[in-house]
């Protein structure tokens, strides 16, 4: 007789019978975190608006709201309209108390690294001014355009219930194994339970103010995109600051080719994160046909 054979059930419940009270079980907490999920997005949505999202931002914070590289980048177009660094990426000249008045903080302190002998690649860059990056960052979330803390919270507070049902699930495969009975089929629905989960649990880049902002600005500087080929002569020398944090490499590229081959920004999109509300994927298993004998839920 095979250990299967004489294993006696978990917990006096066969898997097949546990799988049935499991999966029901499983759906319903996964439905009721997105429903909770999309409460925390919703009350974000409602929160006051500006009249102008985006409006009193700088290059590089507009930047900073579609991804890590983009200030950097911005930074750099602003430093070559100020005829700081030429082309190469290197200091043309000493800045000034002037300049500086004229300047973001951001776009002073990548000039320091500049002028310190930092590689103007982006991707040494943006970790040599990480800090000010987090400063950046911190900026933008007291003004309610990225996530504060609280907002992370409540996102994964609003997943504790299929963090319970999976726990519940994880408790049960542990003794399934002790007692040597199969388990298969409830691993399988436990790693989808905790894909699940890590979807909703997400939290957004931006909150629904700086996804306005970012739209309203791309929207309003659409002729900066580099497919229109724009003349920063005629729109002026600093668009391009703009042109790059809004529309990325690309967008440098048609202000200062000399500029963006030193720079050797990342590949990446034109677009900004969506702050999507997370999975909309159930999960369940194959019912209990194919389970014989207690052989798929512990």
């Amino acid at each position: 007789m095979s250990v299967l054979d004489t294993a006696a059930d978990t917990w006096g419940i066969s898997g097949p019978d546990f799988l049935l009270l499991y999966i029901p079980v499983a759906i319903a907490a996964v439905v009721a975190a997105i429903w909770l999920r999309r409460g925390v997005m919703r009350r974000d949505e409602v929160k006051p608006r500006l009249e102008k999202p985006g409006a009193e931002l700088s290059a590089p914070e507009l930047g900073l709201l579609i991804d890590d590289n983009r200030p950097v980048l911005a930074a750099l177009a602003l430093l070559r309209a100020e005829n700081l660094i030429g082309s190469d990426g290197t200091p043309a000249r000493a800045i000034t108390a002037g300049d500086r008045s004229r300047l973001d903080p951001f776009t002073g302190a990548v000039y320091d690294r500049i002028a310190a002998g930092t590689p103007v690649k982006v991707a040494v860059l943006a970790v040599a001014v990480a800090p000010d990056l987090k400063l950046l960052r911190a900026g933008l979330v007291e003004r309610g355009y990225m996530p504060h803390p609280a907002f992370r919270r409540e996102l994964r507070d609003a997943a504790m219930p299929v963090l319970i049902v999976w726990l519940l699930g994880l408790v049960r495969f542990i003794a399934g194994i002790v007692n040597g009975n199969g388990v298969g089929f409830l691993l399988a629905l436990l790693i989808t339970l905790a894909f699940v989960g890590f979807m909703l649990i997400r939290v957004p880049r931006v909150t629904a103010l700086g996804r306005a902002a970012t739209t309203e600005a791309v929207i309003a500087n659409g002729y900066l995109r580099p497919q229109n080929a724009p003349s920063y002569e005629t729109y002026g020398l600093h668009t391009a600051a703009l042109g790059a944090a809004l529309f990325g490499g690309a967008a440098l590229l048609t202000f200062d080719a000399g500029l963006a081959g030193a720079a050797e920004p990342p590949a990446s999109s034109s677009g900004w994160d969506s702050g999507g509300s997370g999975g909309d994927s159930g999960s369940s298993c194959g019912g209990g046909g194919g389970c014989g004998g207690g052989g798929c839920g512990g």
